[in-house]
């Protein structure tokens, strides 16, 4: 009860309130806040003063700020020349030269803002008291006498660099008796209150304080309290204030002290007091309250929990009045709160508990009815009914749940009709529903966007399906064919009675009820008639009958009578935005809209744009009215705006716009040097700057705190640029490699072309080592030192030349060893091809079954060399591996042991054919080392092979192990190499002279170098005494330095191989492949051996292929990667990007055995990769895999109801593809107009494109894939249990039961009713299942 009562005792005060003042009563007005998030200083601010220029000073308990209007600089109060300052400021004070006096707690000191230079008053007043304590209040009076009152000490008085010291009181430091406030009355005089000594005042004649009205007993009532505050009331009598909160009436000319009437005094602590107009103002704990001198009454305002644009703070320690008549409030912990009280004014209504409150801040619909009440729309939170004159809403109660949602709002008559989404149509009168739309309507449409009476009296209804009509004298309505079947969005009949008709993406129709005809308008890009866009938002006729339409994307619309055509206004025209709302002409003739980017009022006569940005800046459709008496209303998406039109006037003050501060690399303006060393840029009409100045920025500011529209900025640079271009940051005007020269900078207002701009005159002076004198000693130096650097030059260009020579053969040599390289890599890859058409052929041979043995022994004599030649090969590609660095060991723990036995084994017979003898001591102590196994077996086998073809008749090979090394010797008795042979022998491609032709090619024993050196080992031929043997000795870690094994970075085969057995494919199998290789042997004979399984077509090359794909698709495409013309990775990549073929899968078939070359056909979005030589039965395998795994996922996305594409497997350009098709079906389930042609407007895709790549992805139309996920998303609402299956269907964008039934039972082989059942059952606590196991078609068999 406590509670409320405080509440009601606050709605009252405040009601008083908004009677009593004209400029509160019955408006919505709303402070403005500054705080630490704006750059304040602090949240505590104890006082306000406003400069001549109409600067705004903030004096905090952290600092001195200055508000321009845009925004904050803080100021540091210290004299660093006296090592003092203090910032807790509690006065400001300017004087007549523009200084500003600045209280502390410390002192008083003043700031010079010429030179931003603060000085501390250090002068002692004759008497030898210094004003050094904190200061309570600074005032000046008319005479130029700058009046100081420091309560620990009294008042100072300061003329002429002359101070004199008042005690006022004889306290003699007593606190019970200090003067506590000071007050410079408009006729000069100066009052002083005290603690509990009474009211003093200031006599010239006798030059000190007398106590005023001793003699008189009214008087005796201010020797018993403490005078906090002193302000002058409108008669010239003066106000106290009691810090107990209790108001005083002096009246000095009568001397008479009577009490100022306030219904909080004694409950409330007052820290400010300002006279305002004709009201007392005070600043409390609780608030700010209000009395109006005259008649008494009273006002409240405070901090409201949901007004955003109430007080920031109820503890107000500062009030202050500006020459515009806007009144600030400095807060405790909520910095400083403002609240304009002249000019163009705007009222705010939003969301808020009071009555005075709407019940959402987002407006849709908005009219007048017959008794000038504001009905407002919301698209939350259904209506509300707000009357000027009171200022007060009411909520209107919700007849059904779906009537949150407001559309529009008309008023007919007396009646007003409200237009909702889903919710059809009611007629309102006296604020009671008493009916509705025609029921017959509201059966095929439930989004009502208009309602219109023409004047014959026909019934007009524009709805989300096209406009319906009623004709006089009848009930039902019938559908208007001829317009469509598109949004209507406003109508109008203008003077000459053709009815006009706005249409939300169908442009605009009129019609003539006299023919019954009806016309379009629409725009065409290829038929100009002036609109820009067909989404047309309203439509509205000035007095003078000129018709204007509001639209999306087109700006603001005029129709033109004569020549039957639209003129458009965008932002080219000064506009804000291209989006303009509803259309409204002031009582003036100018023309009110919103936008997107803030409210515009526009001059029809010339096409003047003025922008306000400081009330809403975003508006909403449906949404504008001009009331009973004139004032505007325009709602958006933060709110309601209410405002006077004619209140924004030509007369407006003229504001001139200040530089505010100047950096230069983003530092103070002090860092720099020259002239402007020590000026403030706000006073400057020219800066000098040095050379390495060109970068700078400047803020500026323009200290208007009201709305006039226009409150951006343009500039140009001159001469470097006449084109004025706009400021996007006051507080940051950056230019940026300015070159030396005289530069003017001029700053106006956007669209003011009556007033001066602002000039700033600005040199960038030239370096000092340009004048010419200088220049020619630096020409005279720089041609001696170019005649003493040509001589060294010389010299070393000498040495340089022999060291070249060396370096060129070096490097010859290194060219030699790469061609070297790069031919025998060449040849390999090539002999690789040949290789593979011997030993595909030969294992095809030997499937078939040969009975000769004869023909038997010469195939295994042709594998047996095939295999000879393939090894050969890969030790020329192994090495050209380890030169490049590519090559990554595999270790791991292997018996050395069993390695050499198994090596020895394989070559013994060769060995005894050849009648030679094998040795071979093996220790009997198992020896294991981690090494590279593969390697380690080439080294050995390459040691063997040269010992077997140079030896004579002995070969021996031994094993020894140590601590960490173990040792494989291998010796064989021959020829003797000797010399400098034994280290070249490592080199590659050298062949040693000697008697036996090898055959070889001379990378075997720097393949087994390079390899022993990857494993931290060495390789050597020993130079022993013996004169007919050759000893290689191979020395290896037992313990790698790389313990784990190292993956293989090579693709493995077996990744590409689906694991999903399929079944085995026959001869007609219907699967198309495309073969392209540029070796006519290769496509012949794969054509004949893939002929068997495959509908196959062979290319030979890449643009070959590609014709062939644009002829018809493939279900697969294998390809060789060095082709001519074009070669494997760009037809790859043409095939991913292309969006008709990227589905398709391609696999590499090629030679190239190489990391780089597997990575790269991977990233071009290669699917397999298959080296040369190969298996024809591995080669088959593969490719029907990954077919066949396709045709799975397929299948099982059409037949399984929980199947989704992120089950299936697909490269990341197509699976991406995908999920943004499937997310657009699903975003647009319920629409069941959702179609293909809408499916490829968005993407951006023809019809054919994309019918061809979801075809080539799923082997389904667009139609079939969109009823395909929308049958799943029906799966799944019945899995849910949710809904009923009737609603379901419509859920899913499929409006017949029946027929979605069909499409079911069809798609999944279940009936919808039967898979809700089997889905209960699954979802059992006994027999619960997961999703995925609720059968669905052929599950059941």
């Amino acid at each position: 009860m406590v509670n409320h009562a405080k509440f009601s005792r606050f709605l009252t005060v405040l009601a008083i309130l908004l009677i009593a003042t004209p400029v509160f009563a019955a408006t919505h007005l709303g402070f403005k806040h500054l705080g630490s998030d704006d750059g304040l200083s602090s949240s505590y601010v104890k006082v306000i003063a406003q400069d001549s220029n109409g600067f705004i000073w903030l004096g905090t308990k952290n600092g001195l700020d200055r508000y321009d209007g845009i925004s904050l600089r803080t100021f540091q109060c210290r004299d660093d020349k006296a090592s003092r300052g203090n910032n807790n400021i509690g006065a400001i004070y300017e004087d007549n030269d523009g200084h500003l006096w600045v209280g502390t707690d410390r002192g008083v000191f003043v700031f010079d803002p010429h030179t931003e230079i603060f000085t501390v008053l250090d002068k002692a007043s004759p008497n030898g008291v210094k004003a050094e304590d904190w200061v309570q209040t600074i005032q000046g009076d008319r005479e130029g006498n700058i009046w100081i009152l420091i309560p620990n000490q009294g008042v100072f008085k300061y003329r002429n660099d002359k101070i004199e010291y008042y005690s006022v009181t004889s306290h003699n430091g007593d606190k019970e008796k200090l003067p506590l406030s000071l007050h410079v009355a408009r006729s000069g005089n100066v009052y002083v209150g005290t603690n509990r000594q009474g009211l003093f005042f200031y006599d010239r004649q006798t030059n000190m304080f007398r106590k005023l009205g001793s003699n008189n007993e009214t008087f005796r009532k201010l020797d018993e309290v403490m005078l906090q505050y002193l302000v002058e009331l409108p008669d010239g009598s003066l106000g106290l204030s009691t810090r107990e909160g209790e108001l005083l009436r002096v009246n000095t000319a009568t001397l008479n002290v009577s009490p100022l009437r306030f219904s909080r005094s004694g409950s409330v602590y007052i820290y400010s007091m300002d006279c305002i107009d004709n009201e007392l103002w005070m600043g409390t704990t609780d608030g700010i309250f209000t009395i109006d001198i005259n008649t008494g009454r009273e006002g409240e305002i405070s901090k409201r929990i949901m007004g955003r644009r109430s007080l920031s703070d109820n503890t107000v320690t500062a009030l202050f009045m500006d020459r515009d008549r806007n009144v600030w409030a400095g807060s405790m912990f909520g910095g400083v709160n403002y609240i304009q009280r002249s000019g163009l004014i705007f009222e705010k209504y939003g969301a808020d508990i009071t009555r005075r409150g709407l019940t959402s801040n987002h407006i849709r619909g908005i009219a007048t009815d017959c008794n000038g009440k504001i009905w407002i729309g919301t698209e939350d939170a259904g209506i509300n009914i707000l009357d000027p004159v009171t200022g007060e809403t009411t909520r209107l109660p919700l007849s059904q749940p779906d009537h949150k949602i407001t559309l529009c709002l008309e008023s007919i008559d007396d009646k007003v009709y409200i237009g909702y989404a889903r919710g059809g149509c009611v007629m309102m009168k006296d604020g009671k529903q008493i009916g509705t739309i025609g029921t017959d309507l509201l059966q095929s449409v439930s989004d009502v966007y208009c309602v219109f009476e023409d004047q014959t009296g026909n019934f007009w209804v524009g709805a989300s399906w096209g406009l319906f009509r009623r004709d006089k004298g009848e009930t039902a309505f019938r559908q208007i064919e001829d317009v469509g079947y598109g949004w209507i969005y406003d109508m109008i009949q203008d003077s000459e009675g053709t009815i006009w008709i706005a249409s939300m993406g169908d442009g605009i129709w009129s019609y003539q009820p006299a023919t019954d005809t009806y016309r379009h308008y629409a725009y065409d890009e290829n038929h100009s008639n002036g609109l820009r866009s067909n989404s047309i938002s309203s439509v509205t006729e000035d007095s003078n009958g000129r018709l204007w339409f509001s639209t999306d994307r087109g700006g603001l619309v005029l129709y033109n009578k004569e020549s039957d055509s639209f003129e458009s206004y965008g932002m080219e025209a000064g506009l804000p935005d291209d989006t303009v709302y509803d259309v409204i002409e002031d009582n003036l003739g100018f023309l009110w809209f919103g936008t997107n980017r803030g409210l515009v009022k526009f001059n029809p006569d010339n096409g003047d744009v003025k922008v306000f940005t400081k009330g809403n800046n975003q508006f909403n459709y449906n949404s504008a009215v001009k009331g009973s008496d004139g004032r505007l209303y325009m709602g958006g998406i933060d709110g309601l705006l209410a405002f006077n039109p004619e209140a924004d006037n030509a007369t407006a003050p003229d504001v001139p716009i200040f530089f505010t501060d100047f950096r230069i690399f983003g530092t103070g303006n002090n860092d720099n040097s020259g002239s402007f060393e020590r000026r403030n840029i706000l006073f400057a009409d020219k800066i000098e700057l040095t050379p390495d100045a060109g970068n700078f920025s400047l803020s500026i500011g323009s200290p208007i705190y009201m709305a006039q529209g226009n409150e951006q900025f343009v500039y140009r640079l001159l001469p470097a640029n006449d084109e004025w271009a706009v400021v996007s940051d006051p507080s940051n005007l950056s230019f940026a490699g300015i070159s030396p020269g005289k530069y003017t900078l001029e700053v106006k207002r956007l669209g003011d072309n009556a007033t001066t701009p602002r000039q700033l005159g600005i040199t960038v002076l030239s370096p000092w080592y340009e004048p010419w004198w200088a220049n020619c000693i630096y020409f005279l130096m720089f041609a001696a030192m170019v005649g003493f650097g040509w001589t060294i030059y010389r010299q070393r260009q000498m040495e340089k030349l022999a060291e070249k020579e060396g370096i060129f053969t070096i490097e010859k040599e290194k060219e030699l060893y790469k061609k070297k390289m790069q031919f025998f890599t060449e040849i390999a890859h090539e002999i690789r091809t040949p290789l593979t058409l011997i030993g595909t052929p030969l294992e095809a041979i030997e499937e078939i079954g040969v009975k000769d043995t004869r023909i038997q022994r010469y195939l295994k004599v042709i594998r047996q060399n095939t295999s000879r030649l393939l090894d050969l090969t890969g030790q020329i590609l192994d090495f050209q591996k380890m030169d490049s660095e590519t090559h990554a060991l595999k270790f791991e723990s292997v018996d050395i042991n069993t390695l050499i036995q198994e090596t020895v084994d394989r070559f013994e017979m060769t060995i005894a054919t050849n009648n030679k003898q094998l040795l071979c001591k093996l220790p009997e102590r198992q020896i294991i080392a981690s090494v590279d196994k593969d390697a380690v077996t080439k080294i050995i086998s390459n040691l063997f092979n040269n010992a077997m073809k140079y030896s004579d008749h002995r070969i021996e090979i031994s094993l020894e192990t140590g601590e960490e090394n173990f040792e494989v010797t291998v010796k064989s008795d021959g020829e003797k190499i000797a010399g400098e042979n034994r280290y070249k022998i490592f080199e590659p491609f050298y062949q040693a002279t000697n008697k036996t032709d090898n055959g070889g090619v001379g990378i075997g024993l720097p393949l087994c170098r390079t390899l022993a050196h990857l494993h931290g080992g060495t390789i050597e031929l020993l130079d022993d005494n013996e004169p007919d043997s050759n000893t290689f000795r191979l020395t290896l870690p037992l313990k790698a330095a790389i313990d784990e094994p190292v993956a293989d970075a090579s693709p493995v085969m077996a990744e590409y191989v689906m694991e999903e057995d399929s079944p085995v494919m026959s001869n007609n199998s219907s699967y198309t492949l495309l073969f392209v290789d540029d070796n006519d042997e290769m496509r012949e004979f794969l054509y004949d051996q893939l002929s068997k399984n495959f509908v196959v077509e062979t290319a030979g090359n890449g643009v070959e292929a590609l014709a062939k794909l644009k002829e018809h698709p493939f279900d697969i495409i294998v390809t060789d990667i060095m082709m001519p013309e074009m070669d494997g990775y760009d037809l790859c990549k043409a095939i991913k990007n292309d969006p008709g073929l990227s589905p398709i899968p391609v696999v590499f078939l090629t030679a190239k055995n190489d990391l780089e070359s597997k990575v790269r056909a991977l990233e071009c979005g290669g699917e397999s990769y298959i080296e040369k030589p190969f298996s024809i039965k591995y080669f088959r395998q593969q490719i029907k895999s990954l077919l066949d795994n396709r045709r799975h996922e397929r299948k099982a996305f059409l037949n399984k109801p929980f199947f989704t594409v992120d089950n299936m497997k697909m490269n990341k350009a197509d699976e991406e593809f995908m999920n943004k098709v499937v997310k657009l079906i699903n975003d647009n389930i319920d629409n069941e107009n959702f179609n293909v042609e809408s499916m490829a407007e968005i993407f951006c895709m023809s019809r054919i494109s994309l019918l061809r790549k979801i075809k080539t992805l799923f082997n389904l139309s667009p139609v079939e894939l969109i009823r395909i996920i929308r049958l799943k998303k029906a799966a799944e609402l019945i899995q849910e249990g949710k809904y009923r299956m009737g609603d379901i269907c419509y859920m899913v964008g499929i409006n017949s039961q029946s027929y979605f039934t069909r499409l079911f039972f069809k798609q999944f082989g279940i009936t919808p009713k039967a898979f809700e059942k089997q889905c209960q059952e699954k979802t059992r606590p006994d027999t619960a299942a997961p999703a995925d196991k609720i059968l669905s078609k052929g599950e059941e068999e």
